[in-house]
């Protein structure tokens, strides 16, 4: 239960002291924090919250916050290492400061921006990877928008990924893995064009759109990123990785039965020319996982938002509003507790959802009965709780009218069904659900006690690690402040 726990022990009380000025110096006024006025211009963070304060934060997860600092290493600026999951862990940290106002991260995110101004360390042969940290850039670049070293971040990492990684190969898309060379001779050649990549990619490149359409002379760049944005999700649904409720062969036993809207993490056989070879190499097509769910939502948010603002193409500007319908119809697909669907766990074949009975987020397969450790699945969870909050965000200043009990868009051929009351409630659940069954409180020597959330959000609250706690505050920070609807 604790082993991992005490294996910090030493590098805590390192961490602790060495980041104790940088910590003494932050605000912690956590419960009535409010910033007004223009960013300074420094090459610090000073954040500029995208959401109203003050914010009222429960002590569970100011202590869990800080749990996340216990896994800094102050040499490099970094949280252990550079993998993806770092910076997912630095994303939810931006994202907690920018919906608290709390600036405990200034230290952390500075340190790691000015220690890595370059991107080749976080440049690699998993596109997937490497996309991470261009959205955890540019996420940067919202909260201090006078330090363009954040958005020439994330912009050479998307160039990275489109440069080598997208060819016309199975029709276009990003490839999954690259082809690379290791030890200077062994060819490894590419390796599938899988969900997840090509997600992030639409993600990156819709944000960094939207990002420069709002800078005034920048309006080439903006095009460049949306034509590829447009691209990426064109291609993305011709291949069909939004499954349309058929069965889906999962190469090895009998068709899965599938959900309609629901997202494979690899290609499946609706076009069988991008089915063979490289293009799925061979992998199950059959795998479901929260977060292959949830990055489409941030991307088809981001890229209603820069088509809508696209001061060039009407078309663009004409599609928007189907970006979200079809956002809603996958967030649908997932939080309908009666939505069941197959999926092949090593040999058993079992039945599942995305939802408990009582509405909490599991990862199909994965749960007290069917563990799957502490690794990639562990932060897929509240990856999907950030970016529907994202949808939720946009859905929520979205032009629309209220008729009824329905949110329904301007445009006549949309039509919001959910606006954002069932999202808020699926906010709420997990929060609570979180607190009252998946907190662990433990006493570490004089730094107090340490807060950690574990693997599984309805209980119990073990197994923990980084990578829990990360997903589990997602969850957490997004059920706080939640947006009021605009006005009809």
């Amino acid at each position: 239960m604790i082993k991992h726990r005490l294996r910090w022990k030493a590098a805590r009380e390192q961490t602790h002291a060495g980041l104790a000025a940088a910590i003494t110096a932050a605000t912690l006024a956590l419960a009535s924090t409010a910033f007004v006025g223009a960013p300074a211009a420094s090459a610090s963070i000073s954040t500029t919250a995208s959401r109203p304060a003050p914010v009222k934060i429960p002590a569970q997860l100011t202590q869990g916050i800080h749990t996340v600092l216990d896994f800094l290493d102050p040499t490099t600026g970094l949280l252990e290492d550079t993998n993806w999951h770092q910076a997912v862990a630095m994303s939810a940290a931006e994202t907690y400061q920018q919906t608290t106002g709390d600036n405990t991260f200034d230290a952390v995110f500075n340190n790691s921006h000015l220690k890595n101004a370059g991107v080749s360390e976080f440049e690699n042969s998993l596109d997937d990877d490497t996309a991470w940290w261009g959205l955890a850039w540019l996420q940067g670049y919202q909260i201090a928008p006078h330090d363009r070293l954040y958005l020439q971040n994330a912009e050479d990492i998307a160039n990275y990924i489109y440069n080598g990684g997208w060819d016309n190969s199975c029709g276009g898309g990003v490839w999954w893995q690259r082809a690379h060379t290791v030890l200077g001779f062994i060819h490894v050649p590419h390796k599938a064009k899988n969900a997840i990549a090509n997600e992030l990619f639409l993600e990156l490149t819709a944000w960094l759109a939207s990002t420069y359409e709002a800078i005034p002379g920048d309006t080439a760049l903006a095009t460049k990123y949306l034509n590829e944005a447009e691209a990426e999700w064109e291609w993305f649904q011709e291949v069909g990785m939004i499954s349309n409720g058929t069965s889906i062969p999962n190469g090895k036993a009998k068709p899965i039965a599938m959900s309609k809207n629901l997202v494979t993490d690899g290609i499946t056989n609706l076009h069988p020319q991008y089915n063979k070879g490289a293009c799925n190499d061979g992998g199950t097509t059959n795998d479901l996982f929260t977060y292959d769910q949830g990055v489409i939502l941030a991307g088809l948010a981001e890229l209603y938002k820069a088509a809508l603002n696209d001061p060039k193409d009407t078309k663009y500007r004409a599609q928007a509003p189907g970006y979200l319908t079809q956002a809603e119809n996958i967030v649908k697909a997932v939080l309908n507790p009666n939505d069941k669907f197959e999926m092949r766990v090593g040999k058993k074949l079992i039945t599942t959802t995305f939802t408990t009975a009582n509405g909490v987020l599991t990862e199909p397969g994965c749960n007290s009965s069917l563990p799957c450790g502490t690794g990639d699945e562990a932060e897929f969870k509240g990856i999907f709780v950030r970016d529907l909050r994202m949808l939720d965000d946009v859905i929520a200043s979205a032009p629309k009218y209220n008729s009824g009990s329905a949110c329904t868009d301007l445009y006549d051929h949309t039509n919001y069904t959910q606006c954002t009351t069932m999202y808020d409630r699926f906010f709420t659940t997990q929060a609570t659900s979180i607190y009252a069954h998946d907190t662990d409180t433990m006493e570490v020597g004089k730094f107090g006690y340490t807060t950690w959330f574990g693997m599984f959000w309805q209980g119990p609250s073990v197994p923990t690690a980084l990578d829990t706690q990360v997903s589990a505050l997602e969850a957490l920070v997004s059920a706080l402040n939640l947006p009021t609807p605009s006005p009809s």
